[in-house]
């Protein structure tokens, strides 16, 4: 029985395959240290009416977002869903880059749009004793509670948050 020693370009292949495997075992290695990141805390710090067209109505909504880790956050876009007394009301998304310092925190503004849609569901719940009104503020200062869901984009990939509050509308 006669073995033939493998060609010259075999072994060339095999090497680049060897050196492939170990890249991607490191890339594996390091996205899975940063999956040890808390995700940063997001809450609304502000709300500003912007102009609106239409039955569309637009805001301004400043968040005050801090990184509770060890390691500055850099990142590069925000989506978010904004909810009003349970109620889905407003969605939005900013190309924003920037970086959330180590054990610090950041203002990010996004506009969010309200649309004609939830606007008439919110108005037909209200004519039903269902609406947006029932979560509103009657004068005790206990605000409406909201809840924001969304993801801020980093290199480490899409890092989502949850946050509840209560928001005190102006009067």
């Amino acid at each position: 029985m006669h073995v033939t020693p493998p060609s010259l370009s075999l072994l060339r292949l095999s090497a680049w395959r060897a050196r492939l495997l170990a890249l991607a075992g490191a890339l594996l290695l390091a996205a899975c240290a940063g999956f040890g990141l808390t995700a940063p805390r997001v809450t609304v710090a502000d709300l500003e009416g912007l102009p609106s067209k239409g039955l569309e109505m637009r805001f301004l909504l400043r968040l005050r977002v801090q990184n509770p880790n060890a390691t500055d956050l850099d990142y590069d876009g925000l989506t978010l869903d904004l909810k009003l007394a349970g109620k889905g009301v407003a969605s939005g998304v900013t190309n924003a880059k920037g970086t959330l310092p180590r054990y610090g925190e950041t203002m990010v503004e996004i506009p969010v749009t309200v649309s004609t849609f939830n606007l008439l569901k919110q108005a037909w719940g209200m004519a039903e004793g269902k609406g947006l009104d029932k979560g509103l503020d009657k004068g005790d200062g206990q605000g409406v509670p909201y809840e924001l869901h969304g993801q801020i984009g980093t290199a480490l990939g899409r890092i989502p948050f949850d946050q509840k509050g209560t928001l005190n509308l102006p009067r």
